[in-house]
Parts: structure tokens; C-alpha cells; sequence
């Protein structure tokens, strides 16, 4: 099963994370990532761990349901990714694995 790590910070106000939404029916949206379509294909059935940085544990964690490719918002050359996640308590304090350099803000897939 495929993994990925992602930097998604807390909203200034702390009501929640930034790229992180409830629905309706109970599962979240998380998104808009830079990432290959091959990757997200990879990830399908995998979990996706959310951190405020590469140095602390998962704040979130989910099983990816699903995934959409979405225009650049701001109108960039490549597309984005959603992911439909299945929050999972137990995904939460786990350390960041993978890419890890300065400029990383997707783990790739590990």
C-alpha cells in the first residue's frame, strides 16, 4: 500500500487545516496538491498523512477514496490534485518518511 506525507499548516484562525475539508457525507477533500497524476493513481487505497512541517507527526491521516485533477487556481501550467480521504484516528503521530528536503512539501511515494 502506498503512503504519502504532505505539508498542510493549521488556519490562522486554528479553526482547522488549510486544503482540508469536511463533506457532507462524512469524508474529507484535501487539496489542491502538486502532484503527478501517476502518484495519486499509486496513492488509491493508500493513506495521505497531513503535517504542519516535515519535523513534527501527522495532524491528520486518511485512506484515499478517491481523486480529482483540477486546474491551477492560479492559473499555473500544471493541474493539481484532490484527494477524498476516510479519516482514520490512528493515522495521527506519524513521522514524516520520504523526501525530505527543504523544498519539499509532498513526501513522493513511500
Amino acid at each position: 500500500m502506498a503512503d504519502a506525507h504532505f505539508i498542510c499548516r493549521k488556519s490562522e484562525d486554528g479553526s482547522g487545516r488549510l486544503h482540508l475539508e469536511k463533506q457532507d457525507d462524512g469524508t474529507w477533500t484535501s487539496g489542491l496538491w502538486l502532484v503527478p497524476v501517476e502518484d495519486a493513481e499509486k496513492l488509491m487505497g493508500g493513506i495521505v498523512y497531513l503535517h504542519d512541517t516535515k519535523k513534527t507527526t501527522s495532524g491528520f491521516g486518511g485512506k484515499v477514496l478517491g481523486y480529482e485533477v483540477r486546474p491551477d487556481p492560479a492559473g499555473g501550467k500544471h493541474n493539481r490534485i484532490t484527494f477524498r480521504l476516510a479519516a482514520f484516528q490512528g493515522m495521527r503521530g506519524v513521522k514524516w518518511r520520504g523526501r525530505s528536503d527543504v523544498y519539499a512539501h509532498y513526501s513522493g511515494i513511500v
